[in-house]
C-alpha cells in the first residue's frame, strides 16, 4: 500500500531557532520557507536525499499547532507522510477498512502536494498523511 516514506513533519515553537539548529548541527540546507495564512502555519523544508524533512510552526492564533505544542509540552513529531501511487484507490481501500479522513477526500496541501490526512481517531492517535506520488503539483 505505501510505496515510500515521503516526509516527516515536526511541530516547533521557534522556527528561526529550529532552522538555525538543524542547519548548523546537522549540515542541513534549507530548501524552502513560507507562511500559509489560511492554515495559520509557517513551513520550512529540508531535503535529505529524496526525503523531505519538514518543520511546522504556528503563525497565527488559530493554528492547530499551538494546541499541539501545549499538549505535547513543546516541539514534537507531528506526522509521518507516506507516498502512494493511486491515492484515490488507497483512500477507498482504507475507508473500506474503517479508516476515516479528516476531510472529504484528498486535497492540495500548502506545499502543493496532493494529500489525504487520516483522522488520528482511526489510527490509534497517530497522525498519518498520504501523499500522491502521481500528482505533479
Amino acid at each position: 500500500m505505501f510505496d515510500q516514506v515521503h516526509h516527516v513533519a515536526y511541530v516547533v515553537d521557534d522556527m528561526d531557532k529550529a532552522i538555525d539548529f538543524f542547519s548548523k548541527k546537522f549540515d542541513l540546507e534549507l530548501e524552502r520557507r513560507w507562511v500559509t495564512e489560511s492554515a495559520g502555519t509557517e513551513f520550512a523544508t529540508f531535503l535529505v536525499g529524496d526525503f523531505v524533512f519538514e518543520f511546522l510552526s504556528p503563525a497565527s492564533p488559530t493554528s492547530r499547532h499551538h494546541q499541539t505544542l501545549k499538549d505535547r509540552g513543546g516541539p514534537s513529531l507531528d506526522h509521518v507522510a507516506y507516498g502512494v501511487h493511486d491515492l484515490d484507490g488507497v483512500v477507498k481501500t482504507l475507508e473500506d477498512r474503517g479508516i476515516n479522513l479528516l476531510t472529504d477526500g484528498p486535497q492540495i496541501a500548502p506545499t502543493g502536494w496532493r494529500v489525504a490526512n487520516i483522522d488520528p481517531k482511526s489510527t490509534m492517535g497517530i497522525r498519518v498523511q498520504l501523499v500522491d506520488l502521481d500528482h505533479k503539483g
